[in-house]
């Protein structure tokens, strides 16, 4: 973090100390649960992106290795919060939903619909009769 001992032109000094502490403050919760942290990223950007460990990194502005390292130390790897994520998703959009398992499968870049079997274990009509919200 360098860039924060920068000094610049006209700044205002106590607007600095509160901004460096609010920066601090996010950079310790972020080290202290980075696990959840990234899933809560993950869930909202995969849909939108191929999401990486480096690009996890960058989000954070963090060095590339550090979410690695840290999901390492949890016992947990970054791949495994990416699949997490994307059958966690596909699982909400199929109970919530009528949208077809192949539109869920392009929209969470599955290269087939037969990927939601696989972690269900069961067709995907029989998971979505099982998980159905009932309107009350």
């Amino acid at each position: 973090m360098r860039w924060l001992e920068h000094c610049i032109a006209g700044s205002d000094p106590i607007l600095c100390r509160v901004f460096e502490g609010c920066i601090w403050e996010r950079k310790a919760a972020l080290e202290k649960d980075l696990k959840e942290s990234l899933r809560r990223v993950l869930r909202a950007e995969i849909p939108a992106t191929r999401y990486s460990a480096t690009s996890a990194a960058g989000r954070f502005a963090v060095q590339p290795r550090l979410p690695s390292r840290r999901l390492h130390a949890d016992g947990a790897g970054f791949q495994s919060l990416v699949a997490e994520a994307r059958c966690e998703i596909a699982r909400q959009l199929r109970a919530q939903t009528k949208i077809s398992l192949s539109l869920v499968a392009a929209v969470l870049k599955y290269s087939e619909p037969s990927a939601f079997t696989r972690w269900s274990e069961q067709p995907p009509s029989a998971w979505r009769a099982s998980h159905v919200r009932t309107s009350a």
